[in-house]
């Protein structure tokens, strides 16, 4: 008795890793879109309670340009005293376990 065709095809066995690539290709989009700081305490260098605009700038390097982290940076400081509170901070941040709302993405 002859084998069914998918029996034979040599990419099935292929499938679960291209899967896995769409999924993480998906995830590295959506978070390239969101960036998520480092904990409260990283960014705060000098442990002094806040997050001053260069400890923020240094904090997003390497995940937004100089001017976008200055940018954010100002949209964060709700009550513009040139630092963020933990408060403040947290807002950008993301909580563990928590699920986040999903939006369409453009074609």
């Amino acid at each position: 008795m002859a084998k069914p065709e998918r029996e034979n095809n040599p990419m099935i066995p292929m499938l679960p890793a291209l899967l896995a690539l769409l999924l993480a290709a998906g995830t590295v989009r959506a978070a390239a879109s969101a960036p998520t700081p480092p904990p409260f305490a990283t960014a705060d260098a000098n442990s002094d309670g806040k997050v001053t605009s260069r400890e923020f700038a240094t904090a997003m390097k390497g995940t937004l340009s100089a001017a976008a982290a200055k940018t954010r940076f100002k949209e964060l400081d709700k009550n513009q005293d040139g630092a963020l509170a933990s408060d403040e901070y947290a807002a950008v941040a993301p909580r563990k376990g928590a699920r986040q709302k999903r939006t369409p993405e453009a074609n």
